[in-house]
Parts: C-alpha cells; sequence; structure tokens
C-alpha cells in the first residue's frame, strides 16, 4: 500500500489562507497604490489657451463655471470633451488645463472625463473615486455623454450605433477619438457607468419630439362643404385634446419617457381682413350644437379666390417622466404650431338660391 504524505498544519493553514485571499479578492475592486509625483508620467507641459474663446461654438450651449457639479446633457458634455480633443494636448497626470470656463482639471483619462462632466477639479480617478460620481449601468443602456473604463483606464462615449461605438480618450498624447466594434469594447472595458448627474433626456429633446407628433392645427368650419353664406355665423372649432403618451425618444433609445401637453391657446385667423377677424381663445372650440367659436362674414369672398381660415395653437402645460423614475419635470417653454388655411367660399343667400336653381 502506499502511504500518502502528511501536510503539516501550519503549512494547511496557510495554503488555505492565500487560497481565500485569491478567491475573495478576485471579486473586489482595490485600488491600485498611488504613484509617487515623480513618476508620474508626462509628456510635456500643455502650452496656455488661446485668449479668445478656447472652443467651437455649440448651438444651445450655456453652461457657466457656476455650473459645475449641475445636470448636465450628452451634447453639453461632448462639447467640453472635443475642447480638448480640438487642443491635441500633451497627457501629463502632474499637469492641468483649463476647460472653457478657466477651471483647471488634470490632463490625463479620468481627469479628462471629470472635466467633459464638469465635476469637481482636478479631476476623480478611474475604477476608484469615479464611483463617487458615476453609475454602473448595463452595455445595453450605453448612449452618449456615458463612459467606460477598466482598472486602469476610462473613455467618454461620443456615438452609439448597432455596430459600433466612438469614443473620446485621453490615454496618451493627444487625445484622440476612437472607434470600437461592440466586441472590441467589451473586451477593452469591464463596465460602463453613468454620471450621476446625467440629464440623459432634456426639455429640449421632449419639445423637439412633441413639435412633430402632436396633432396639427386645423381649422374646422361648419358647414363642412367649404362654403358659408354672408350675415350668418359660420361654426369654427380645432382639436384641442391633451398629449399623453409614453415614448422613446430618438436620443435617448435606452429608456422609455411619459410626455403631458395641453393645447393652452388658440389664435384664430377667420381670413376676410376685418377688425373682428382675430380672435384667441383658451380652448379649440366644439362642432354644431356645442359651439362656442363662430364668425360672421359680413361680405363674399372674391370670385375664385377663397377665404383661408386658420387656427395656431400654443402648448405648454408640458411635463415629462422616465419611465421607472420618480421625479416629473416641468418645461417652463411653451411652443406654437401654425395652422394651414381652409378654404372657404363665402356666398350670399342669393347666389345659392339661384346655383341651385340652374
Amino acid at each position: 500500500m502506499v502511504k500518502q504524505a502528511s501536510v503539516p498544519a501550519r503549512v494547511l493553514h496557510l495554503v488555505l489562507a492565500l487560497v481565500t485571499v485569491l478567491t475573495v479578492g478576485a471579486s473586489i475592486r482595490t485600488a491600485a497604490p498611488p504613484a509617487q509625483a515623480a513618476s508620474l508620467p508626462c509628456d510635456g507641459p500643455n502650452p496656455s489657451p488661446p485668449a479668445a474663446t478656447p472652443h467651437k461654438p455649440d448651438n444651445g450651449y450655456s453652461r457657466t463655471a457656476a455650473d459645475q457639479n449641475t445636470p448636465i446633457t450628452p451634447d453639453e458634455a461632448l462639447a467640453r470633451g472635443r475642447d480638448w480633443i480640438d487642443a491635441g494636448l500633451n497627457y501629463c497626470q502632474s499637469g492641468g488645463y483649463p476647460d472653457r470656463h478657466g477651471t483647471t482639471y488634470r490632463t490625463d483619462c479620468s481627469g479628462f472625463v471629470t472635466m467633459a462632466w464638469q465635476s469637481d477639479p482636478p479631476g476623480y480617478t478611474a475604477w476608484t473615486s469615479m464611483y463617487a460620481i458615476a453609475d454602473p449601468i448595463g452595455w445595453g443602456e450605453l448612449q452618449p455623454g456615458d463612459a467606460v473604463h477598466n482598472s486602469g483606464h476610462i473613455e467618454l462615449v461620443e456615438t452609439v450605433s448597432p455596430s459600433q461605438v466612438t469614443t473620446l480618450g485621453f490615454g496618451h498624447t493627444p487625445p484622440e477619438r476612437e472607434v470600437y466594434s461592440w466586441a472590441s469594447l467589451m473586451l477593452a472595458y469591464d463596465e460602463p457607468i453613468r454620471y450621476k448627474k446625467m440629464q440623459i433626456v432634456s426639455d429640449q429633446m421632449v419639445l423637439d419630439w412633441l413639435r412633430t407628433h402632436v396633432q396639427k392645427p386645423v381649422a374646422h368650419v361648419q358647414p363642412d362643404n367649404g362654403r358659408s353664406l354672408v350675415n350668418l355665423d359660420t361654426i369654427f372649432w380645432a382639436d384641442d385634446t391633451p398629449y399623453h403618451q409614453t415614448v422613446t425618444l430618438p436620443e435617448a433609445p435606452t429608456v422609455q419617457v411619459e410626455i403631458w401637453a395641453t393645447p393652452t391657446e388658440f389664435r384664430w385667423d377667420f381670413g376676410d381682413r376685418r377688425p373682428d377677424s382675430r380672435r384667441t381663445t383658451t380652448d379649440g372650440g366644439a362642432p354644431y350644437p356645442d359651439d362656442t367659436i363662430t364668425h360672421t362674414y359680413a361680405a363674399t369672398s372674391p370670385k375664385g379666390q377663397p377665404f383661408r381660415p386658420k387656427v395656431d395653437v400654443t402648448w405648454g402645460r408640458i411635463q415629462w417622466q422616465i419611465v421607472g423614475q420618480n421625479e416629473r419635470h416641468d418645461v417652463a417653454t411653451t411652443f406654437t404650431l401654425n395652422g394651414a388655411g381652409t378654404p372657404l367660399t363665402v356666398l350670399e343667400l342669393r347666389d345659392v338660391l339661384s346655383s341651385s336653381d340652374k
């Protein structure tokens, strides 16, 4: 019989302790020991920004230095990130460079992402303190303005499509755009994260959606045969149904948004160019017999040139809420849709009678 060698108890305890450390430690994110200042990689100092505005003009960007640590949209974050991409800066962990408002951030990957999000300078650190300002998300939730990172590097997501993802990265000199297939992105990075104050849905996105999805303003007329008579009430009405839908916005495809809006003002133009041919109401009226909006034409329309009454509708009381979240946002802005004219021939009664006799 072959005898098995016995393992000393002290050695066995050491082996078990080592296995425990390796097994448990593998599931815990641990920060790498901080590098000494003297050994921080630096490709050289960066020049001072130009005296003029050191960034390209951006439509809709209105942030100031006072907006640090306030909600930011993906477009705003990307506009800030592109500043450093366009400047062609030197990578330097021991150096810094100002954002467009004069706040200096560390010129490395995590300093760059912190700057783009306009969070606290000089910058958080990938994989460790970055979790103080960002939350993990799923790969299927990834959208522009988010970030992807691993234990040593982080990049800002610029575009997302079914086939590839474009990022803005500052891992070397100069910072640049990177293009990844989904497979290569998920191989290179451990997980995506989203800034806690990233406003992935904005008021402007909701307004843009509503402008093309609420009902078009149409001035309905009764009689509904395109003709009316002078000195008699002509009835007008418009659809005043409020909008309430749960939708997926093109700019935020990973969330559903519930939207409310109400038509609040109807500006009528009855088309006959008289002092009383314009009127404003707070509702769209109704067809007969519940009609509330009428106009009396004092003269016939020129032959072959019908009047074209129309209505312009202003939408307000706009709110939106991301499905699954508790906060409902009020939009202070209103918008107006202009209606097209509805052809209306106005006749004398005798004209109608004479034509019916023929």
